[in-house]
């Protein structure tokens, strides 16, 4: 997720089962947050082995999906899928149409009768204080604090092409195999290999980490282009700097307040910036690229725009920064981030891929964080 972390440290196969406080010792966000991690690991994992990979209250079952003959509905109620529970509490009612669930913009019916597997969609989308203005403490003025995960859940239809006579839940479809078969992309991280040199007077540039300053790079795929396939951006701070678009004066302007980390400071001349609001997130969907040609009154930002960008105020629109976000094509071998920093994709590689990779100035040469 993106934020304003140091690193994620937390990993399952450590079997830590918690963290401990040391006097007089410094703390780190890092900790705080395996610590979380730990603890929802260890009870979405009793669940799981309670529940199974799937289920609901066995008197009052969440998620039924019903027809009216021209629509779906959603039941109110819980439901579990490994070990995360999801919950619809449509306000006064029984029940939600498929078309107007809370966390699915955009849904529609099939237009093509056919069969299709109803299935439930089940992840975690950041929040920060630009979508949810109540986490911030006013006290502070201004000053910005904590971030959220939110549980997000969406009803989902998937068309079956040939699903045989007698179809059932029972039944193997291929398409559901591809869907639950998910991203094979990976991504492998280095430090540019020394030089050699057969001078004796000439020393070789070391290996080690070039940059002055420790940071969380991010590594994510942007989108599929048409003709260029797989095309991806980075961030040496995990995509932090982000701001509340407000106005979008003109096609090639829009205006950003000065909040969230950095704020309008951190869209410098020459800087990359996606635009994107609620709906993208929540439809996985790659926002508008741009870059910044123009530093207007501190916060009007003059954009070299990709294309059309839709201005919806009441969806949270954001500019979020990149280091390098032209959407440059996923090649083979090594590429080159910064300061000695290359990576390399392998497999089938999707939109929304990201990975982390902590750089630290006082660390070994050859070696990112240890």
């Amino acid at each position: 997720m993106n934020g304003d972390i140091s690193r994620s440290t937390f990993d399952a196969d450590r079997a830590y089962s918690s963290v401990r406080e040391q006097q007089g010792r410094l703390r780190t966000d890092a900790d705080h947050n395996e610590q979380v991690d730990i603890l929802l690991h260890d009870e979405r994992t009793a669940r799981g082995d309670v529940i199974g990979a799937s289920g609901a209250p066995y008197d009052d079952p969440g998620m039924a999906i019903s027809s009216t003959g021209a629509s779906l509905r959603i039941g109110a109620g819980r439901y579990y899928v490994d070990g995360i529970r999801c919950e619809n509490r449509p306000s006064g009612a029984a029940f939600v149409e498929l078309t107007a669930q809370p966390s699915l913009p955009e849904a529609t019916l099939p237009t093509v009768a056919g069969v299709y597997i109803a299935y439930l969609d089940v992840w975690e989308r950041p929040i920060t204080a630009l979508q949810d203005p109540s986490i911030r403490e006013v006290a502070l003025g201004g000053a910005d604090t904590t971030t959220r995960t939110q549980v997000v859940w969406q009803v989902k239809l998937l068309p079956i092409a040939a699903p045989g006579p007698n179809p059932s839940c029972a039944s193997a479809f291929p398409e559901w195999s591809k869907l639950l078969a998910g991203t094979s992309g990976t991504l492998a991280a280095r430090l540019t290999p020394g030089g050699v040199t057969t001078d004796p007077c000439l020393v070789p540039e070391a290996a080690g980490y070039r940059g002055v300053e420790n940071q969380l790079y991010r590594v994510q795929v942007h989108d599929i282009h048409p003709s260029d396939g797989p095309r991806w951006k980075w961030s040496r701070d995990n995509g932090a700097i982000v701001a509340s678009v407000l106005a979008h004066p003109s096609a090639d302007r829009v205006v950003v307040d000065r909040l969230g980390p950095g704020g309008a400071n951190g869209f410098d001349l020459g800087a990359y910036v996606e635009l994107t609001d609620d709906h993208d997130d929540l439809l996985h969907r790659a926002g508008r690229l741009g870059r910044v040609v123009d530093v207007e009154e501190r916060v009007r930002l003059a954009l070299d725009l990709d294309g059309a960008y839709a201005f919806h105020a009441d969806r949270h629109p954001q500019a979020r920064g990149w280091s390098e976000a032209g959407a440059q094509p996923v090649k083979s071998g090594w590429l080159a981030l910064e300061d000695g920093v290359e990576v390399q994709f392998t497999g089938d590689v999707r939109p929304g891929d990201a990975w982390l990779i902590p750089a630290r100035t006082a660390i070994l040469p050859g070696t990112l964080d240890r």
